[in-house]
């Protein structure tokens, strides 16, 4: 008979076997688990961050499309914008940038805009109305994968728009009008001469009675075809109301822009800093910026274009006798310098460019110096001087800011559409040369002597701020064809020698002696304006003003 002995000693090893099966199984699991996880996560990162790159693209558009108010504005400069629609603005604006960099079909922001090589945004900018101004931007963000089918792609959408406004300034807000040929707030004599017109007084007709204000005898029509008879022209004269007495009322002036007179100690150095380079860059166009130069880094450079930039140059001193190139551009040009001087028979072309010129102690052009653009000029100086077939032109504006000393003569000529001189010097505005369009001077303290037949076509304005007792004298053949006045009334004034003047004489004690003639003119629409020789019609100013826009919204995503 068989004995079966019994052990336990197997059941360990089966144990065993089963508990590293069952922790394998349990690994292998988690490990699945948390593998997917991670996997999941990434892809969940991926698109969010596809996200923030399409808001990333849509906001770098943004702020490049702020740049539409500074196109518009440069693009009415040489408009009439009138007699137009808001919607033909709108259409014909649009229709000028449609090929801006800016908004260029689809743009493509990498790794210089989000510092990451895997990423980009592709950003387009669409115009829905032809007569509305609004932007809509579509931005992607792409994540890119080696596996292209793996890409993450987000889409949002905004639209910028912008409101345009137009206001129309009446020119009464800036020039008043006289009614009075002559406005003597002083006394009023005149001997061999012609006048037509009303003559207005502030002081009254008593004790004059039969005495033709107020002493002196020439041709006075008053408002009539026939001159007056002496005898009698100061009881017809008050009938016709030809003659007003007891008026001490001025037309409106505009201000004088004294916070254009900044100080030229200072402007005309350039400051300590980094940012103002030595020497011209070779680059074409010249870039934006700041300059500091001389005359010889001019002559030796190979271009002078500063496209559409804005360039500031800084010249210890700016002598440019025989100077031979031209500038290029449609840009804005500053020059800085102690003295900027144009003159030996050399002629400066500025192409289309904006010229402002701060000159710390001389301005200086002579014989036969000659500045041209096509754009605007303005230039600021201690001293000025214009002699010698000197010439400044400009197709849009000549504003001169004179802070000591003003002259010319000699046949010198400023021509622009609106050309102005604003002068706080002490000394006498003298002018012996001629203008070539309308001009308005426009004096702070000093009189004014026009002489050798000076024919000045615009209005003058002499304040008289610190009471000299200087004399107005035009004279010498001169003409004033003022579209307003001659408006002085803290100054005497002489016209005589074959002076003529068309428009208002206003004045403190004037008299017209030897052969001048003064003749009232009749002032233009809109009371001419605000532009040197206020030719009348406004202006019009309109802008562009950003809209609160939509945000950005989520669009086209899974």
């Amino acid at each position: 008979m068989r004995k079966y002995v019994k052990s336990n000693d197997g059941y360990a090893l089966v144990i065993a076997l089963l508990v590293i099966t069952v922790v394998t199984v349990l690994g292998l699991g988690i490990l699945t688990t948390t593998s997917s996880s991670k996997k999941l996560s990434e892809e969940e990162n991926k698109d969010q961050t596809a996200y923030y790159i399409a808001e990333a693209g849509l906001n770098q558009k943004k702020e490049e499309l702020k740049e539409i108010p500074n196109l518009y504005n440069e693009y009415i400069k040489n408009k009439d914008i009138k007699e137009m629609k808001e919607a033909d603005i709108i259409k014909a604006f649009l229709k000028e940038i449609k090929n801006k960099p800016i908004l260029n079909k689809e743009t493509i922001y990498r790794e210089d805009i989000f510092k990451r090589k895997n990423a980009e945004a592709k950003v387009i900018v669409t115009i829905p109305s032809e007569t509305e101004l609004k932007f809509t931007i579509t931005s992607t963000g792409i994540i890119k994968s080696n596996d292209s089918s793996n890409e993450k792609k987000r889409t949002v959408q905004s639209v910028d728009s912008y409101k345009l406004a137009i206001t129309e300034k009446p020119a009464e807000e800036e020039f008043g009008t006289s009614k009075y040929v002559i406005h003597a707030l002083g006394n009023f004599s005149f001997i061999g001469n012609v006048i037509k017109g009303k003559l207005g007084f502030k002081q009254s007709s008593q004790g004059k009675a039969n005495i033709f204000p107020y002493e002196g005898w020439g041709s006075y029509y008053g408002t009539k075809d026939n001159p007056y008879n002496r005898n009698t022209a100061l009881e017809d004269g008050i009938a016709n109301g030809d003659l007003v007495f007891n008026d001490s009322e001025l037309p409106k002036i505009p201000d004088f822009p004294k916070e254009k007179f900044i100080s030229l100690d200072t402007i005309t150095q350039p400051a300590n800093n980094t940012n103002i380079k030595q020497g011209l860059p070779t680059k074409d166009p010249i870039p934006s910026g700041s300059y500091k130069i001389t005359r010889a880094d001019l002559d030796s450079a190979s271009n002078l274009n500063i496209g559409n930039n804005n360039v500031d140059l800084y010249l210890p001193e700016a002598d440019l006798k025989g100077f031979q190139k031209s500038f290029i551009g449609k840009g804005k040009l500053n020059i800085f310098t102690n003295s900027f001087q144009v003159y030996g028979n050399t002629n400066i072309n500025f192409d289309s460019i904006n010229l402002t010129i701060y000159s710390k102690s001389l301005f200086r052009v002579s014989n036969n110096g000659t500045i041209t653009t096509k754009g605007n000029i303005e230039a600021y100086s201690s001293k000025m001087n214009l002699t010698g077939n000197s010439n400044i032109l400009s197709d849009k504006k000549i504003y001169l800011y004179m802070y000591d000393s003003f002259s010319m003569g000699n046949s010198s000529t400023l021509k622009s559409p609106d050309s102005r001189i604003y002068y706080t010097g002490l000394t006498q505005f003298n002018i012996n040369g001629g203008f070539g369009d309308k001009v308005l001077i426009d004096s702070l303290y000093s009189s004014l002597l026009l002489d050798n037949g000076v024919t000045v076509e615009g209005n003058i304005i002499l304040r008289n701020e610190r009471n000299s007792n200087e004399k107005i004298n035009i004279n010498g053949g001169s003409i004033i064809d003022a579209p307003l006045y001659v408006y002085a009334p803290k100054f005497d004034m002489k016209i005589s020698n074959g002076a003529t003047v068309l428009g208002s004489v206003i004045g403190k004690n004037i008299e017209v002696t030897d052969g001048a003639k003064i003749t009232y003119k009749q002032p233009p629409p809109n009371n001419g304006g605000s532009t040197g020789g206020a030719t009348g019609g406004g202006q019009i100013d309109s802008s562009l003003t950003p809209n609160s826009d939509s945000g950005s919204i989520e669009v086209n995503n899974p």
